[in-house]
């Protein structure tokens, strides 16, 4: 679904602490089920709900069967250590498991 939302995520300072964004022009939607997926680049969040029960969350990374390792600055998310790839190589398959591939 696209967007009509004047909000762009790229002129926010996010390593800056405490930065305040004006939400009232996000679009919400209702969500009915037990999962949602989206891409981990999307803002998102509970807004002003109340979680009056014990909420659990099951995190995955899925990656393309051509991504590569790209280095930056930063800590990776999740944080991964003495991984040992180098900027460009393929992901290692024995941390990235390949469940399907392109034919």
């Amino acid at each position: 679904m696209q967007s009509s939302s004047p909000f762009n995520a790229n002129t926010i300072d996010w390593q800056k602490p405490g930065t305040l964004i004006d939400t009232s022009q996000l679009p919400e939607f209702d969500v009915d089920g037990d999962a949602i997926i989206f891409d981990y680049r999307t803002l998102h969040g509970t807004g002003d709900a109340t979680v009056k029960s014990l909420r659990r969350a099951f995190s995955t990374r899925w990656l393309g069967d051509d991504a590569t390792y790209c280095e930056r600055a930063g800590e990776t998310s999740p944080p991964y250590s003495n991984h040992e790839m180098r900027h460009g190589e393929r992901m290692r398959e024995d941390w990235f498991p390949v469940l399907w591939c392109r034919a």
